[in-house]
């Protein structure tokens, strides 16, 4: 029998996304394990208080508005020193203005630019994920239409709320367009159909 030779792991980078809205929160999770990143995702700044404090992150991706412990109550309360902090805010600058106060490090504001996250997350953490060039199916306009919405960071509601369909709807949407694209993750369809 001849012995092997054990290899180390290389570790990698931890993202905690802390996101009420389970559309968004998916995406981002689904767009940050593509790039190589080990993800955690928590739906409360409470949560993300407890999930930071078992398994220390790299880097936070936080919205501000969330129910519970918004994200305000997170940086204020959670364990000292915090990675960088980068939040996520659909308000007006001044919202923006205190979340630096609170000691965020970029603020991104809604709806989301996913190819400017997604350098700044580099520019910190670096890593770049595989890029698969398959020919991906077509969509009904309206498919198409509510990817475009999710992609740009709309929730849920504003998807439902800007086509005039109900939130149910926007949900068999969603399953419909996975179900097309035979578990391709989120990335890969974004990068075509981004508007």
């Amino acid at each position: 029998m001849t012995a092997r030779k054990k290899t180390a792991a290389i570790p990698l980078k931890r993202v905690l996304i802390v996101e009420d809205d389970d559309t968004q929160r998916e995406i981002l999770a689904e767009i940050f394990t593509r790039e190589g990143y080990e993800v955690e995702t928590s739906g409360d700044g409470d949560d993300a208080k407890e999930k930071l404090a078992r398994h220390p992150a790299d880097l936070i991706i936080l919205d501000v508005v969330m129910p519970n412990f918004d994200g305000f109550y997170f940086l204020d309360n959670a364990q000292k020193p915090l990675p960088p902090v980068f939040v996520i805010t659909g308000y007006n600058h001044i919202r923006g203005t205190e979340a630096y106060d609170k000691g965020a490090f970029i603020v991104f504001r809604k709806p989301l630019n996913i190819d400017e996250m997604l350098a700044a997350v580099k520019r910190h953490l670096g890593g770049a994920g595989p890029t698969d060039a398959a020919p991906l199916p077509e969509l009904t306009e309206r498919e198409t239409q509510v990817l475009k919405l999710i992609a740009k960071g709309h929730s849920t509601q504003e998807v439902a709320e800007l086509l005039n369909i109900s939130t149910q709807t926007v949900f068999v949407f969603r399953k419909n367009i996975k179900r097309k694209f035979c578990g391709l993750s989120f990335i890969q369809i974004f990068a075509r159909y981004r508007a």
